[in-house]
């Protein structure tokens, strides 16, 4: 049960049963700070206390930049364990030495998949699982309508695909900002933004709960939806009829765990990073309510026929996701995809139709003409980050904003022009 402190505390039972007279212990305590649901991190709190009796949990809710700040500000010295998905907060604390370096057994854990690095190199924090992205598909949708069941990104630009798919929106949903950077690093800079807007011009944008766009597909209202595959895996799980595809161009981004420099209980803490990356720990993630994908490879031994194994996959070894690139320019990726593609898509959806009507490459080019080149965008991209507690960064992120939407509005004007 969680309170209003948005605090879960356990293993209270096992500490009790453990004291005995004048002589009771006090438990140890242990504080671990996560943006994971309660269903997932109850589980562990409580196998983990099963496990290392005499030791009582916190738990504290933050997620992506709330969490960065709170470990910088008032949450200095209170967090344990900090064990998120969040790869740019992990990156950016670990880059101002806001971690202990792990000294845990890492016999096999691996550093990569493919060639994309998914633990510190230096150990300041490591991977304990890792998620895909893809295409959740409802086949009787797909049947009714005669649309055959794509299998990559590029296949959702086809005019074929209009009105079937429904499509998240990076700025609002969370693990959406990687598929936009997955088809940047695959297609290149102005080619995956041309792509990122053709697949929006055939498709429904979202901007609600991460969850709701899959219902859409779900409950039959779309055909094809983009994604990450856990909410797909445990729908399917559950007996939904969809199937799911991963696109090669992909990337398997890792939840992330790490110790802060200032944990007041760093032993339990220690124990606790362990557990989770124990073979235990990484069965726990192969629960059908869970269904994610661990990352020892040897948790995946004795599953059921049909469990994706990325470690074993086809396109495994092509991997190369640039996880430190991402993280510098995921603000500014979200800003861009909203001036090009979210705010003005009323104006861009009448746009859209004329060119599946009548094909022209040169609207076309203009509606999919991003307004900076990647050279000035890795340049500009650390004032989108810090806009929020910067004030001169925050001035030159809204005048870059307002170039750009100029810039943007000279498009569409010449894109309604053409005949």
């Amino acid at each position: 049960m969680v309170n209003r402190r948005h605090f879960l505390r356990a293993g209270i039972g096992c500490v009790a049963a453990a004291m005995t007279g004048a002589a009771r212990a006090q438990p140890r305590r242990l504080t671990v700070m996560t943006s994971y649901p309660q269903e997932m991190i109850s589980r562990y709190v409580d196998a983990f206390t099963r496990a290392y009796p005499g030791t009582a949990v916190d738990v504290v809710w933050h997620s992506g930049r709330d969490a960065r700040d709170y470990l910088l500000g008032e949450g200095r010295n209170q967090i344990d364990v900090y064990w998120s998905p969040n790869v740019p907060s992990f990156i950016e604390l670990a880059a101002k030495r806001q971690f202990r370096k792990l000294d845990i057994d890492r016999a096999g854990l691996p550093d990569r998949i493919g060639r994309q690095r998914i633990s510190d190199s230096d150990r300041f924090y490591l991977a304990s699982e890792i998620a895909g992205y893809g295409l959740i598909l409802n086949p009787a949708y797909l049947k009714r309508a005669n649309v055959p069941a794509p299998q990559e990104w590029a296949e959702l630009a086809d005019p074929v695909y209009a009105g079937h798919i429904v499509m998240p929106v990076p700025s609002q949903i969370g693990f959406a900002p990687t598929i936009t950077e997955i088809l940047l690093q695959s297609e290149g800079w102005e080619a995956g933004w041309s792509l990122l807007a053709r697949i929006a011009g055939n498709a429904d944008l979202r901007a609600g709960r991460g969850d709701s766009f899959f219902t859409a597909v779900a409950d039959g209202e779309k055909g094809i939806g983009l994604t990450i595959d856990f909410f797909a895996s445990q729908a399917i799980a559950r007996g939904a009829p969809l199937d799911f595809v991963y696109p090669h161009a992909n990337a398997f981004e890792p939840a992330n765990i790490a110790i802060p420099v200032g944990a007041p209980a760093p032993e339990a803490a220690r124990d606790f990073v362990t557990f989770v990356l124990s073979d235990a720990g990484q069965k726990m993630l192969i629960d059908p309510d869970l269904r994610r994908l661990a990352i020892r490879p040897a948790a995946y031994r004795d599953l059921p026929a049909g469990y994706f194994n990325p470690w074993t996959s086809s396109f495994a070894e092509g991997l190369s996701f640039d996880s430190a690139l991402f993280a510098r320019r995921r603000d500014l990726d979200n800003a861009l995809f909203d001036a090009l593609i979210y705010k003005p898509r009323e104006r861009l959806a009448p746009l859209w139709a004329a060119q599946r009507t009548a094909p022209s490459a040169n609207r076309a080019g203009l509606l999919g003409a991003v307004p900076i080149d990647e050279a000035a965008a890795i340049q500009l991209a650390d004032s989108f980050t810090a806009r929020q507690r910067d004030t001169d960064a925050a001035a030159r992120a809204s005048a870059a904003e307002a170039a750009w939407a100029a810039r943007i509005a000279d498009h569409l004007d010449a894109a309604a022009a053409l005949k």
